[in-house]
């Protein structure tokens, strides 16, 4: 081998990861491929007809398994659902027995599945998750489909990975990555529009005004926090004068939290703040950069006082801000899965 093929080598693995930037890790990409044709074979061996992926975990795996099903001599694809059951708090506790299921209403849009516009009369349903880790949500799925489909001729469930592979995926954590957003309990997920956004925005910020006061909302409480913030920047520009993220983000630190604004000045002002946190917080992951100071940032955030336990919600708020920012991300995993799938059948 001429001395430079080895080069050439690391640059075209270099290119090929520069591809997948919500996908970063070649061994979950691996896992996913390897997972999804374990799907293909059950569902060619049991022969099912319809599948059932549930919201917002499973999504994105169709999004490969349709990519995957293409390149096979199967036939078409079965008949894809999406329905969304994990979000309901009920399901996720167990509350609920075979009794308790048989007896809940119709309209009850935490479980009507009857409701659903389509019947699964003769078929043969395969429920697909993501993640199994207690078990609980696939069989409450279960349980649940049984109950409104009592003539579907099988109901089966299977998930891609157990916890003891990976704990979480990335488009769980990363804000629409999945395509969907979960705004309430209802069978059906929301499409990622600004309206729905902005639900989730409100009841994030809810949550952390709730966390400052037990007695309700109180602008003192907003003060105290809000000054908090701006010490923290001090500090922090005191003792990392020149660290990256200064240099970055100045226009940030020359405008933060201002205590002198008025009740809903200081909220759009901390939601901003809190927006930079998360972009501080990437820039740090990609740069390689020195964290300590970052921690020292985040502590207002993190700290272990009450209220600002509560920052944590506001900072998922912010996440939130940008639609056409949560919309490409949708619109990159799907990418990603595409690719993926190319790759790894172009190999086999």
């Amino acid at each position: 081998m001429f001395l430079g093929e080895g080069l050439l080598d690391e640059r075209r693995e270099s290119a090929k990861e520069d591809r997948f930037t919500l996908l970063r890790n070649p061994e979950l990409r691996r896992d996913l491929f390897e997972g999804v044709q374990k799907l293909i074979e059950i569902v060619a061996r049991e022969q099912v007809d319809t599948l059932v992926f549930l919201d917002k975990g499973a999504r994105p795996i169709f999004w490969l398994f349709k990519e995957v099903w293409k390149e096979t001599d199967l036939g078409p694809l079965p008949e894809i659902h999406f329905v969304n059951i994990g979000l309901a708090r009920e399901l996720h506790l167990g509350a609920l027995n075979d009794e308790e299921l048989a007896k809940k209403k119709q309209g009850d849009p935490s479980s009507d599945l009857s409701s659903l516009p389509f019947d699964f009369e003769g078929r043969r349903v395969l429920i697909v998750d993501d993640i199994c880790s207690t078990g609980r949500t696939l069989d409450k799925a279960k349980k649940l489909f049984r109950n409104a489909f009592p003539r579907a001729q099988a109901i089966g469930t299977h998930a891609i990975f157990d916890s003891s592979q990976y704990i979480e995926l990335p488009w769980n954590s990363i804000p629409g990555a999945s395509g969907t957003v979960e705004v309430d309990a209802g069978i059906l997920a929301k499409p990622l529009t600004q309206e729905n956004l902005q639900k989730i925005q409100n009841k994030l910020f809810g949550k952390w005004r709730d966390v400052l006061t037990r007695d309700g909302w109180h602008p003192e409480a907003l003060l105290e926090v809000t000054s908090d913030v701006e010490k923290t920047k001090r500090d922090f520009l005191q003792t990392y004068p020149d660290h990256p993220l200064v240099v970055k983000f100045r226009d940030v630190f020359d405008r933060g939290p201002d205590s002198s604004l008025g009740v809903r000045e200081q909220e759009d002002a901390l939601l901003n703040w809190a927006r930079f946190l998360i972009d501080a917080g990437t820039f740090v992951a990609n740069q390689g950069c020195d964290d300590h100071g970052f921690l020292r940032l985040m502590e207002v955030a993190l700290g272990k006082d009450r209220r600002h336990s509560g920052f944590s919600f506001l900072i998922d708020a912010a996440r939130y801000m940008d639609v056409n920012h949560i919309q490409a991300q949708a619109k990159q995993m799907r990418e990603e899965m595409r690719l993926l799938a190319k790759e790894k059948v172009d190999t086999v």
